[in-house]
């Protein structure tokens, strides 16, 4: 049986779980306590995978209106089609004007994001993802 390694460290709050709602919990708890530090658990690897990775709304949709790529209302449009006209145009619209601030963000907090090294753009991975 082979034994698991323990670390210990002195954390002021511990979220569970990386999916959706966990990385929004740490987020909130990083805004409201800026001298607290924060970690997520997580059993999944999250180097290139799961939510935390690639499943986070906020960075499937980034818009990139810094380099002039997209605006809100591509979003808008984009997520009409998708869920076939079943959508709150307003709030996805005002969803996706504040997501790319939420990526610099995370960005600024340590989160590994790929960058273009010739213009500085982040690289996607498809048409919205980071």
């Amino acid at each position: 049986m082979s034994y698991k390694t323990i670390i210990e460290d002195n954390i002021d709050i511990l979220v569970v779980g990386a999916g959706l709602g966990g990385t929004g919990a740490a987020y909130e708890a990083r805004y409201w306590g800026r001298n607290k530090k924060v970690i997520i658990a997580e059993k999944a690897n999250i180097d290139r995978s799961g939510a935390v990775a690639q499943g986070l709304y906020a960075i499937n949709c980034y818009m990139g209106t810094r380099w002039g790529e997209n605006n809100p209302e591509d979003h808008v449009r984009y997520a009409r089609m998708d869920l076939m006209g079943m959508v709150r145009e307003d709030l996805a619209f005002d969803m996706a004007r504040h997501v790319d601030s939420a990526v610099h963000k995370f960005e600024e907090w340590g989160l590994p994001l790929m960058k273009n090294p010739e213009t500085g753009s982040y690289m996607r991975e498809g048409a919205g993802r980071l």
